[in-house]
């Protein structure tokens, strides 16, 4: 995984050096559409939910509704870096904003 994310990461400051930009954020759309994203494909029940002991993860046993996006890729790694791939290989950088 940590590789898999450094390769992305790689990519995008890569990108950003060879077009001089400095700031590289996600766009609200491309924030939003990752929530929807895990929602609809994450694997349910975050890390520390109500079923706990009270604690750091779960906000000392008050549950944030926040915490159902705190959940791994629900298709699991092999996919998630295909779709990390594939994302890179459109080169549009959707969901991205360079300056």
């Amino acid at each position: 995984m940590l590789d898999e994310l450094a390769i992305h990461i790689a990519h995008l400051i890569s990108h950003a050096r060879n077009h001089n930009f400095k700031r590289i954020e996600c766009t609200a759309e491309g924030e939003q559409a990752w929530v929807e994203t895990i929602l609809n494909k994450g694997t349910g029940g975050g890390l520390g939910d109500e079923s706990c002991t009270p604690g750091y993860y779960n906000n000392e046993g008050q549950v944030a509704a926040t915490f159902a996006q705190a959940v791994p890729y629900g298709e699991g790694p092999v996919a998630f870096f295909e779709l990390l791939q594939r994302w890179r290989a459109a080169g549009d950088f959707d969901g991205v904003e360079f300056s």
